[in-house]
């Protein structure tokens, strides 16, 4: 079996419409039906994929990783932006979602996505990582614990908490398949957490980079 991670081409109709489904999933999976069903609108959710494909509006991406044939298995949302907390100046690099579908969860997958993540954000120019989750998310949470991230913030109002890490501190190795079930979102109500608004949430050189990442899964 084969496994790429490639970034989302904004072109691709198909891949964003799936992706903005497994974000409402994500919130379902994490909240409940009631609550994470009703938060956002399908529209509202595609549109949210798309802007973070557009540089003229976010510096992001959305990374897919992929079984041979074309499967999308996973994806992650990442982007950077000015570091509130950062009176140097510094810039943020915010993991917005990591999804694994459930039948392949516990292989690996969302630290491979964690990692391509990372490259990617590192590549522009994030001097500092972060990710915002549930409280009670702790397969996301251990999974970013062992790769070098802690609890910088909490928002107990609404049961969230911020994990983060230092651009230039080398993040530790997971043990192979911890944390393939993890799932991270934003939520709204985080004023806490610096988060500048109430969300969910192709380069080359990147491919080359994930494909790095993902080689010791292929099997």
């Amino acid at each position: 079996m084969h496994l790429r991670v490639r970034p989302l081409r904004p072109d691709d109709d198909a891949a964003i419409q799936l992706v903005a489904a497994r974000m409402r999933d994500t919130l379902v999976e994490v909240l409940g039906e009631a609550r994470g069903g009703s938060m956002y609108t399908m529209e509202w959710l595609v549109d949210r994929v798309r802007w973070h494909l557009n540089p003229k509006l976010c510096v992001g991406t959305v990374l897919l990783i992929e079984e041979q044939p074309s499967v999308i298995v996973g994806h992650t949302i990442v982007r950077v932006e000015p570091d509130d907390e950062d009176g140097g100046g510094g810039t943020l690099g915010l993991i917005s979602t990591t999804y694994v579908v459930p039948e392949r969860r516990r292989a690996g997958l969302a630290e491979a996505l964690l990692r391509a993540g990372e490259a990617w954000l590192l590549s522009h120019g994030a001097t500092r990582l972060a990710t915002n989750t549930s409280e009670s998310n702790w397969p996301l949470i251990r999974l970013y614990e062992k790769a070098g991230y802690s609890v910088v913030r909490r928002a107990p109002e609404v049961k969230m908490v911020q994990l983060s890490r230092p651009a230039r501190a080398p993040s530790s190795q997971a043990a192979a398949g911890d944390g393939a079930d993890a799932l991270a979102q934003d939520l709204p109500g985080q004023e806490q957490l610096t988060v500048p608004e109430a969300e969910l949430i192709g380069a080359d050189e990147v491919t080359v980079l994930v494909d790095r990442v993902v080689s010791a899964l292929d099997e």
